[in-house]
């Protein structure tokens, strides 16, 4: 073998290692001549499409290209042919495959020597799974409810998602940002913000903020949260999340402001206030509260109301069942009870009790009312009130004599000289008869009256159907209906039966019928209607009188509580004690009832 076999063999065998590391290369690979692709490998091919080298060698760099591009890359290539511009150069551009299929690619071009002669040596990259990858995390980051923004080491927007478009939109900004400068369009951020993000460069660290910014005439708050994007162990990115408060802290300031007015309330109300935690705990009370019981703030923080021992040993249990119930959400009806001090005295006290909610924790609120002075006057009124109906009492006996005297000596003396009176002297003596009639009646009234008011009257119930009651209260009062012409419609269940004192029911249905009948104009309607719910009847007496306004609906069930219609032309009997009403109510009431009047005012 000569020297100049051994040195071609040798040619060969690094052109066949150079061969075999070009095909090994995971990218495509190829050279550009004059600009003519004069070699590809077989990646390449695969890439692009093509089946055999025939179909591209040879052909202008130009065809695996997407329309509008290959210019592009021509114009570069001269360039870094001619020593213009320093090589490589990266550039992501279109391909085409050889089935017309559009594909991103990812190129890295240098300058090299071909067979002697300058050439183009163009790496490529098929980086469709990596669109793909970063469409999926634009998808993602559109879903974001926060406004997202990426910026590069220039501060100029490289990408924002829908949500940042539409708080741009709102705050009277255009959302077209894309390759401009962060600082350039939002004026009004601090000058702080291009320091954090240098920081975030330099450092690779998240860095968080909280600011304030005017905005026009808008002031906002917001939270700025900077993330490193790192490529080659380089900070290339920042994602920036942008937290708008504005309206949190708008929130949050106005609960600031109504739990400082709370805690002012609370400190300043009148009444003792505790605040207890779902296990019975006392976590707050207020001034009122020290000064009712005469505890210190801080025996009372902390304990009990069982271990505070305010209530009476024999009440104990129907206070923890007040606490159950409120503990599950049920209301509870305030109450009125005795307290102890911490010297034992015992007080009277009003207690209304809530579930409340403060800073997320359910709490029960209870308000303590001292009534000691109104349970005093209450005593005081009601030994007066018992004065009052005693002297009623007495009176009205005491008026009984005379009255029987009077009537007596009118029929005697009727009877002894009738022939010797005139017609005039006669209706005089009629005007005394029905004086006295009228005084009788309101004599009996007033002893009712008092009767009822007296603490030790108890009713004598029985069994009585109320159905039957009504009907023979009607029957009674047959007459006077009829001198009223009067229509009277009946529309009851046919077997009501309570359990009452059936006299004192009787009395409230006459007392009822017999107003609706005086009180009703000549010729009009009185409908008697009931029904009934789970556990009572309720009777309805309406007519077609009047009318009732609001003045005289807050009087009419009142002690000498009689509305006046004489001399208004109503065409009404307004005579009557004023007390038919006060008692039917009060019978009612002693029965546990109900008695109401509804009218949709004068008419």
């Amino acid at each position: 073998m000569t020297k100049v076999d051994s040195t071609l063999d040798k040619l060969e065998e690094s052109e066949d290692k150079y061969k075999k590391l070009i095909e090994s290369l995971p990218h495509g690979l190829s050279i550009i001549q004059h600009n003519e692709i004069v070699f590809v490998n077989k990646l390449t091919l695969k890439m692009f499409g093509y089946d055999n080298y025939d179909e591209i060698i040879g052909k202008l760099a130009s065809k695996p290209l997407f329309k509008g591009e290959e210019n592009k890359l021509y114009v570069k290539g001269e360039k870094l042919l001619n020593d213009e511009i320093q090589g490589p150069i990266h550039y992501n551009t279109l391909a085409v495959k050889k089935d017309g299929t559009i594909f991103p690619i990812e190129m890295y071009i240098t300058k090299i020597y071909y067979e002697g002669w300058r050439a183009l040596q163009v790496i490529t990259i098929d980086i469709s799974d990596k669109v793909d990858l970063e469409k999926n995390y634009r998808r993602i980051l559109d879903s974001f409810a926060d406004p997202i923004n990426v910026v590069d080491k220039d501060l100029r927007y490289l990408y924002i998602n829908e949500p940042l478009r539409e708080w741009v939109n709102e705050l009277g900004y255009h959302d077209d940002l894309i390759g401009k400068k962060l600082t350039e369009v939002f004026q009004f951020l601090p000058k702080k913000m291009e320091e954090e993000y240098k920081k975030v460069f330099q450092t690779g660290e998240v860095v968080v903020t909280h600011d304030y910014s005017q905005v026009g005439d808008k002031r906002i708050y917001t939270e700025t949260r900077k993330i490193p994007i790192m490529e080659n162990n380089q900070v290339s990115q920042v994602l920036t999340i942008v937290r708008d408060f504005t309206a949190r802290e708008l929130y949050e300031k106005k609960l600031r402001e109504s739990e400082e007015k709370y805690r002012s309330l609370f400190e300043n109300a009148p009444y003792s206030i505790f605040l207890i935690d779902m296990q019975g705990k006392i976590l707050d009370c207020n001034q009122a509260t020290i000064d009712l019981f005469g505890y210190s703030k801080g025996e009372i923080i902390g304990s009990s109301h069982r271990e505070l021992k305010i209530h009476p040993e024999e009440k104990i249990n129907s206070f923890i069942e007040r606490f159950v119930k409120l503990i599950k959400g049920k209301d509870v009806e305030p109450i009125e009870t005795k307290l102890y001090t911490k010297n034992q005295n015992l007080k009277w006290v009003q207690i209304r009790s809530s579930l409340i909610q403060i800073g997320g924790k359910y709490l029960i609120q209870t308000i303590i009312q001292d009534i000691e002075k109104r349970k005093k006057a209450e005593r005081e009124l009601k030994g007066l009130n018992k004065l009052k109906s005693d002297l009623l009492k007495r009176t009205s006996h005491e008026l009984k004599t005379p009255l029987v005297s009077i009537k007596g000596f009118t029929n005697l003396l009727v009877e002894l000289y009738r022939s010797d009176f005139n017609t005039e002297i006669m209706s005089f003596i009629d005007e005394i008869k029905n004086g006295c009639s009228r005084l009788e009646d309101l004599i009996k009234d007033i002893i009712k009256t008092s009767e009822l008011e007296s603490e030790k009257k108890e009713l004598v119930k029985s069994k009585t159907n109320l159905t039957k009651l009504i009907k023979s209260g009607l029957e009674e009062l047959r007459g006077f209906i009829r001198l009223r012409k009067h229509t009277i419609k009946v529309d009851i269940e046919s077997n009501m039966i309570i359990n009452c004192e059936k006299e004192k029911i009787r009395d409230v249905f006459s007392n009822l019928l017999t107003n609706a009948i005086k009180y009703t104009p000549p010729n009009g309607l009185i409908v008697i209607e009931s029904h009934s719910d789970s556990d009572s009847f309720i009777i309805s007496i309406k007519d077609t009188g009047i009318g009732l306004t609001k003045k005289e609906i807050n009087s009419i069930f009142t002690q000498f509580g009689k509305i006046e219609r004489y001399g208004q032309g109503y065409d009404v009997i307004s005579e009557g004690s004023g007390l038919g009403l006060y008692m039917s109510k009060k019978i009612i009431e002693m029965h546990n009832g109900k008695i109401w009047v509804e009218s949709e005012g004068r008419n």
